[in-house]
């Protein structure tokens, strides 16, 4: 397993990191928490002009036909200044989905839409009082027409679609809808959360669907296949995050003269560091290999989740850690700690829960198909 980057990669990662310096920023993050949108337009406008909107849509669909690995590339960069877009459901969740579960003629109107940024799709999977699971999914699907209820849909003031996981009646199979966000019979309201980030509750009232992607008894796996695409590069974004925590949280511990010295100086203080520091280390390595295993054809789908579940955890402990550490300034709304520590329960939730990742990898270890994902994860 080589895990150095490439010249070409690490263009993009400055390519990245160019257009977060430019169009986003902290101070841009607090911005979008007081608007509708929750980000800067001018931000998804160089995604879509730099090609990122297409980074891993196939070159035949009108994409740059790059790899999961080159996606966290771009999404580590995306989580250390908290640049969050509809580039994830859109780009990579929906588009991936497209990809697995749609005929060509259907992947041959909708993966150019989305690689040119023309279309921004919703991903729309947790319902009330469900969970990750199969059977959390009851939005029914009938006759072309969906009724039911969707919760935490991010993004969806912006979406020009949406994509929901239904439940066919008569057949009870998982169907995949997409829609048009304007259509009749949908009623989005904005749902408060820690992060400020603009997530909403979908109703559909007989809302007609546009586009139905079913592939009868293999879309549930398909769809977790989209799932654990999302959630490596998900795990990146966290990793990011976390990394970029630890960095001002050193800083910061360094120039904090306490009892006649650097705060970074006292034992219990930089102990807790270093323990920090080699979570994150750890957590973007398992985000790498993840790639890695999914670029070369190998059992990747217990890495994406081992990836996810340790992303979340850290990311978590870094933020509270970091925030101690800065003491009562910490939590005020001037400074920057608290900004990473409110969106850092989010990225946890997001894209499979701790508790539904526990059950995913006790599966996917317990399963005799899935001896060379333990080999290979050992």
């Amino acid at each position: 397993m080589d895990l150095d980057f490439s010249e070409e990669q690490n263009m993009l990662r400055e390519t990245t990191r160019a257009i977060c310096d430019q169009h986003y920023g902290l101070e841009a993050v607090r911005d979008c928490e007081e608007n509708e949108q929750g980000y800067p337009p001018a931000f998804w406008q160089a995604l879509v002009e730099s090609g990122l909107t297409a980074l891993t849509v196939p070159e035949d669909f009108g994409g740059v036909g790059l790899g999961l690995l080159d996606a966290v590339v771009v999404f580590e960069e995306l989580g250390r200044t908290l640049s969050t877009s509809p580039l994830l459901s859109s780009s990579i969740l929906a588009a991936r989905a497209i990809e697995l579960l749609g005929t060509e003629q259907q992947k041959s109107r909708w993966l150019p839409l989305i690689a040119g940024g023309e279309v921004v799709i919703s991903c729309a999977q947790l319902e009330e009082g469900g969970s990750y699971d199969e059977r959390g999914v009851t939005l029914d699907c009938f006759d072309n027409h969906l009724n039911g209820s969707k919760t935490l849909v991010p993004y969806a003031c912006t979406a020009t679609h949406f994509l929901t996981l239904a439940r066919e009646r008569g057949s009870g199979q998982i169907v995949l809808a997409l829609l048009a966000a304007d259509s009749e019979g949908i009623d989005a309201r904005r749902q408060a959360n820690i992060a400020s980030s603009p997530s909403y509750q979908l109703t559909f009232t007989d809302a007609k669907v546009e586009t139905l992607f079913s592939a009868g008894d293999e879309s549930w796996p398909l769809w977790q296949e989209a799932m654990s695409f999302a959630a490596v590069t998900l795990s990146a974004q966290a990793s990011g995050s976390a990394e970029q925590m630890l960095n001002t949280t050193a800083e910061y511990a360094k120039t904090r003269v306490q009892f006649g010295k650097p705060i970074g100086q006292f034992q219990a203080l930089s102990h807790t560091m270093a323990e920090l520091a080699v979570e994150v280390e750890a957590g973007k390595t398992l985000a790498y290999q993840a790639a890695w295993a999914q670029g070369a054809g190998c059992a990747w789908q217990l890495l994406a989740a081992q990836a996810k579940l340790h992303a979340g955890e850290t990311i978590r402990r870094t933020t509270k850690d970091g925030l101690q550490i800065h003491g009562g300034i910490g939590f005020t709304t001037e400074a920057d700690p608290q900004l990473y520590y409110r969106r850092a329960k989010q990225l946890q939730l997001e894209h499979w829960d701790a508790e539904y990742l526990e059950r995913r990898i006790a599966g996917l270890l317990l399963d005799s198909d899935s001896e060379t994902s333990i080999k290979f994860a050992e």
